[in-house]
């Protein structure tokens, strides 16, 4: 029963890595790479390239939403004996998580206008949630 257990952990452990990488990854890449090419491209051009990468982002986006959503609950439910320190820091963990799904699903919608910001906003919110990420794992 135990390996069992171990197997769930380091899944969801998997899970939770890959989803994030995808997430933060994508929005990243998004402020650094696709917002600068359609920042340079043609007035005309825009929206449609803007709708079209969004697009092709969004199912792999949903999907690492929902990875992080289950891995993350399993994580969370399986703490033992930490901090109340810990606990802080993941609550403000969780509610900027939060953030970055609802702009992430808002951002990849058609038609939006306020993509460019949505994302950045999100991405920023991603850089931070690794950064706290990184102190849980210490406390």
């Amino acid at each position: 029963m135990m390996v069992n257990d171990m197997a769930i952990a380091i899944l969801m452990r998997l899970l939770h890595i890959f989803s994030a990488v995808t997430i933060a990854g994508g929005l990243l890449g998004w402020k650094f790479a696709t917002q600068p090419a359609l920042d340079a491209a043609a007035d005309d051009k825009r929206s449609a390239l803007s709708d079209a990468a969004a697009a092709a982002w969004r199912p792999l986006a949903i999907c690492g939403v929902g990875g992080l959503l289950v891995s993350g609950l399993y994580n969370a439910a399986n703490v033992r004996g930490a901090s109340t320190v810990f606990y802080v820091a993941l609550g403000i963990k969780v509610v900027l998580a939060l953030h970055i799904f609802a702009s992430v699903i808002m951002a990849t919608k058609p038609g939006n206008p306020k993509r460019a910001r949505q994302m950045a906003g999100a991405a920023w919110a991603a850089v931070v949630v690794v950064l706290i990420s990184v102190l849980l794992r210490w406390l």
